[in-house]
């Protein structure tokens, strides 16, 4: 819910966000016209444009630390720009009144109580009693923690200092000794590293938001004998919060006879006009579409894995290349049965809202990777409208994805368990044009990738961790690895063994 006032009226504004977080809700706190886009012109109807344009919304509480309750004005300010800047990183903003008495830790407890926060932003705006700050750290455990310090300002010829630094030097090394997660940045709102670290943070908070909440499909049964795609139900609980929702093969069949199709997408809109798929082959197709999109909805999934190979494709002579292909523009879909990659994609997705596909990693040409899968690609990666090949030998039977990929920058990234805990390795890097032609010795063309990688090859080849690797719409690794620490996850460097 957005919370408009445009008077003075703190008494009033924090009984309603109480009531609104009582009730499970969120808030959308805009306190003051002049430091909102009103100032500018820009209507209601604006407003709620603009925040219904933002893809990903998580909710972060903003904890303000102060020496006192009435700071300077120049430093009330910048919070409400600190408020702005969370807002403009498309966060839903749950504002407080500066902390600097015990009295007012228990307001961030009592927030954090009653309201579905995702995230804690501490703005160390002056110096105050650490503490204090702790307590209101303590309250958050759990949540990703943003801890901003403020720097000084410029006055005329003379630099004033609103020590909010100081505070940040004394609490930095007690949260590290207490192993709390937390991402540190610097400076006044709309200054760097600031306003790029927020952006990042407001980011990597929604994507642990879904993650943490995520029931992930698995279609079959787990990876197609392949180790790495092997994943202890109760660390991905532990770690993550994430669950994993089994559906047995059968209840696909069953659905296959005559699913609903209503909102269910289609392969035949998106292939061109010359596919080559005979009628009743497309029509199976779209009936798989449906039918996995039925399952989805049934069992309300974030992300669904197929294990496709041998069950599907021989049993039905339909594989489910094309129709993963097509869902993939929907929510995170992937095949094989692989989990790790499910949850990479899961990951990656709560960062942008965009579609996350994969690659297996084939081959090292020319400086480059070559990423493709055996049939699969999601159809906004693809160069036009989407193609298929038949599979006349190798080890599936129906139609592949064939398409041309696209040229957009990525990023390359894999979860993988390790014993008792996650690894994340990844690189940014950009999918660029095939030259000549390319395709698995005994198998139809792929849609195919050379992914041109933004760190040194052969380091990133030494530390693979499994034949599947995320593929993203856009390069997102500063989030992704924010994201990581936050989890507790390690996150590989890029060392030669």
């Amino acid at each position: 819910m957005a919370a408009l006032f445009f008077e003075p009226s703190t008494r009033t504004r924090l009984s309603s966000e109480s009531a609104i977080l009582r009730l499970g809700g969120s808030v959308i706190n805009v306190a003051d016209a002049k430091a909102s886009s009103a100032a500018k012109g820009e209507t209601l109807h604006d407003l709620y444009q603009r925040e219904g344009a933002v893809k990903v919304n998580p909710t972060l509480l903003m904890v303000p630390m102060a020496f006192d309750d009435t700071p300077d004005t120049r430093i009330v300010e910048r919070m409400r720009d600190a408020a702005l800047s969370l807002e403009k990183a498309g966060a839903n903003v749950i504002a407080l009144e500066p902390v600097s008495s015990a009295d007012d830790v228990n307001r961030c407890h009592e927030a954090l109580r009653c309201g579905s926060v995702d995230g804690v932003v501490l703005i160390l705006a002056t110096w105050a009693l650490p503490q204090l700050a702790l307590r209101c750290v303590d309250a958050s455990r759990g949540l990703p923690l943003l801890l901003w310090g403020f720097t000084g300002m410029s006055e005329g010829r003379d630099r004033l200092s609103t020590a909010g630094m100081i505070l940040a030097a004394a609490l930095r090394p007690t949260l590290m000794d207490l192993e709390v997660p937390h991402h540190f940045t610097w400076g006044m709102p709309g200054q760097e590293p600031a306003e790029g670290d927020v952006w990042a943070f407001a980011r990597a908070t929604a994507a642990i938001s879904l993650v943490r909440g995520a029931r992930l499909g698995l279609l079959g049964y787990q990876a197609m004998g392949i180790h790495a795609g092997a994943l202890d139900p109760v660390l991905l609980k532990r770690v993550l919060g994430a669950d994993i929702h089994h559906i047995d093969t059968s209840e696909l069949l069953a659905l296959l006879e005559n699913p609903p199709r209503e909102g269910a997408p289609d392969v035949s809109s998106m292939l061109g006009p010359d596919h080559g798929i005979p009628r009743e082959t497309l029509n199976a197709l779209d009936r798989m579409t449906a039918a996995l999109y039925a399952l989805v909805e049934r069992h309300a999934l974030t992300g669904l894995t197929v294990k496709c190979h041998f069950e599907l494709s021989q049993t039905l002579g339909v594989a489910a290349c094309l129709p993963l292909s097509v869902l993939a523009d929907h929510l995170p879909v992937s095949c094989e049965g692989d989990l790790p990659l499910l949850v990479t994609q899961v990951l990656c997705h709560g960062l942008s809202g965009d579609p996350c596909g994969f690659a297996d990693i084939y081959d090292i040409d020319r400086g480059h990777l070559v990423g493709a899968t055996c049939g699969y690609m999601p159809a906004s990666f693809c160069d036009g409208p989407l193609r298929a090949s038949p599979w006349t030998e190798g080890y599936g039977l129906g139609f592949a994805n064939s398409s041309p990929v696209r040229e957009f920058d990525t990023t390359l990234a894999r979860l993988q368990p390790r014993r008792d805990r996650f690894v994340l390795h990844q690189s940014d890097g950009r999918c660029v044009k095939m030259t000549g032609g390319w395709r698995e010795i005994g198998c139809p063309p792929f849609a195919s990738t050379a992914i041109r990688l933004a760190s040194p090859l052969e380091p990133f080849i030494r530390n693979l961790q499994g034949p599947h690797y995320t593929l993203t719409g856009a390069a997102v690794s500063p989030e992704l690895g924010m994201a990581a620490r936050m989890l507790k996850i390690d996150v590989l460097k890029e060392e030669v063994n």
